[in-house]
């Protein structure tokens, strides 16, 4: 339909232009899917039974409602997905999972599940795509519990338990394992903004978890896998990897040893990162600022002077990332004043507001100090006044100290 679409001729303007935008919305909607091998239905495709046993798991089983055309797709898609999830855990352990395509929702708004009981993972063929990190997650928390003869998700027993099963425990290995899921329930509850009497299951968290690390892992590979994770996809994300799971700390070194301890992970999944450019500037973009100081700096009636922010390490000896933070910051005091004269009317602008416009002849020299001054101020609020995203820690603070260096500007 769409290229039918889009090979319409003798359109006029109006047209061509709803087509432009349909093209721009179908490619963001498919981005995610962006890297999977062309499928014919005309394909030669491996069998269920072949396709499980290549993959280490139980058996693939479809519902009798599932057309047969969709099968060989849904099995190839399927086989993609657990090979590139197996670059992150090498020696992942499928051979008790059962997987079963259907073609309804196993149950009310729910895009796939896994039964921990039989270990079953339900994937209605409409809606699974972006959910297999998530479901297979839940199977390694199952793992776990089993091998302890416990029932359930070991994250949710460790959370209820609290000490109080023994078998939640038992050997050093199980405990530190046990701890780290709690903290990852116990990072949330601590997290600003965040209610106190979290309402997630842990098991929720856990899953989510290790959807998002997996994403990650596999984006610094390059690998972009639609069927493992909706990370990439803004409209779905909702529904699987949860915004209020991921609050706190998503790469928690918490959730990395819970890993290790349920089993192998790749060497470059365990690498910390830097953290990218995009992830520095919105992070300095997004600090929240006490209005107050910032109109008393801008007004010249701050206690205290630029030169008290001021480090003492000369700015030549920033690096690429710090000198970022530094004009991030600059960047956001500069607009911050012209922001502020625009709002001014004209008969009441100062002469700082007219500067501040670029306006002549007035001098850029006392702009550049309430700038200099706001800059700084900012700067100390992204080192000490914010609780740090995931991925930045105390990195992205000491960007912050470094970038409060003195070179007369």
């Amino acid at each position: 339909m769409l290229v039918a679409a889009a090979a319409r001729t003798n359109t006029g303007r109006s047209e061509r232009r709803a087509i432009g935008r349909l093209m721009i919305a179908s490619s963001v909607a498919m981005r995610s899917l962006a890297q999977e091998p062309v499928w014919f239905p005309t394909d030669t495709a491996i069998d269920a039974a072949t396709t499980a046993a290549a993959l280490g798991i139980a058996d693939i089983a479809f519902d009798r409602d599932v057309p047969a055309g969709w099968r060989p797709y849904s099995i190839r898609s399927l086989a993609n997905a657990i090979t590139d999830l197996r670059r992150i855990f090498p020696a992942l352990d499928l051979s008790a999972v059962h997987v079963l395509f259907r073609m309804n929702a196993p149950a009310d708004s729910a895009l796939a599940m896994h039964d921990p009981r039989t270990r079953t993972l339900h994937l209605p063929v409409m809606t699974w795509a972006g959910t297999l990190s998530h479901e297979l997650g839940h199977d390694l928390d199952r793992q776990s519990a089993e091998q302890l003869g416990i029932a359930g998700y070991r994250s949710d027993i460790v959370a209820r338990a609290a000490g109080s099963d023994p078998r939640a425990g038992g050997g050093a290995g199980n405990e530190r394992l046990a701890a780290s899921l709690r903290a990852l329930t116990e990072e949330l509850s601590q997290t600003p903004n965040v209610a106190r009497t979290i309402t997630e299951r842990p098991a929720e968290i856990f899953a989510t978890r290790v959807d998002w690390f997996v994403a990650q892992a596999l984006a610094r590979q390059g690998i972009s896998d639609g069927f493992l994770s909706a990370v990439q996809d803004e409209l779905l994300t909702g529904h699987v990897v949860h915004p209020e799971r991921l609050q706190g700390s998503a790469r928690s070194r918490s959730l990395l040893t819970a890993l290790e301890e349920m089993t192998t992970v790749s060497a470059f999944a365990r690498e910390e990162q830097e953290p990218s450019v995009q992830t520095l500037l919105r992070w300095s973009l997004a600090v929240p600022v006490d209005r107050r100081v910032a109109a008393d700096i801008l007004q010249g009636d701050a206690p205290w002077m630029p030169t008290r922010l001021l480090g003492d390490r000369p700015c030549r000896e920033l690096d690429a990332r710090a000198t970022l933070v530094r004009m991030a910051a600059e960047s956001r005091a500069r607009g911050w004043l012209r922001l502020r004269a625009r709002w001014t009317p004209d008969n009441q602008r100062t002469t700082l507001a007219h500067a501040a416009l670029g306006q002549a002849p007035w001098s850029s020299a006392p702009v550049d100090n309430r700038v200099a001054a706001l800059r700084d101020y900012v700067l100390l609020e992204l080192e000490s006044g914010m609780e740090l995203p995931a991925g930045l820690g105390a990195f992205a603070a000491q960007l912050a100290n470094r970038a409060r260096c003195s070179n007369g500007s």
